[in-house]
């Protein structure tokens, strides 16, 4: 195999990858633009601390929210600015 060429897998899921960073990107511009929160994460979270955060989400939001792999889309202002205190150096 040529040192240039990208194997058949790797190409797709490099492909689906770039396909879901663009559908976030939009999906979150859409829901701003609806008069949702986006709060982004400072650094990325490992996946123990991602349990963490969503076991929270799920249990202290009053809205709706959704996870956009780098943010978390808020419905509620007062949601967004629980997450924030709750999670502020993470």
């Amino acid at each position: 195999m040529d040192s240039d060429s990208v194997s058949p897998d790797f190409a797709e899921i490099l492909s689906e990858e770039i396909k879901n960073e663009i559908d976030r990107e939009v999906l979150s511009k859409v829901l701003v633009s609806q008069g949702w929160t986006l709060v982004e994460y400072k650094s990325e979270p490992d996946i123990f601390e991602l349990v963490k955060i969503y076991t929270w989400l799920d249990s202290n939001l009053t809205g709706n929210h959704v996870n956009l792999h780098h943010s978390v889309a808020f419905e509620l202002a007062e949601d967004a600015v629980m997450f924030k205190l709750r999670w502020a150096g993470k």
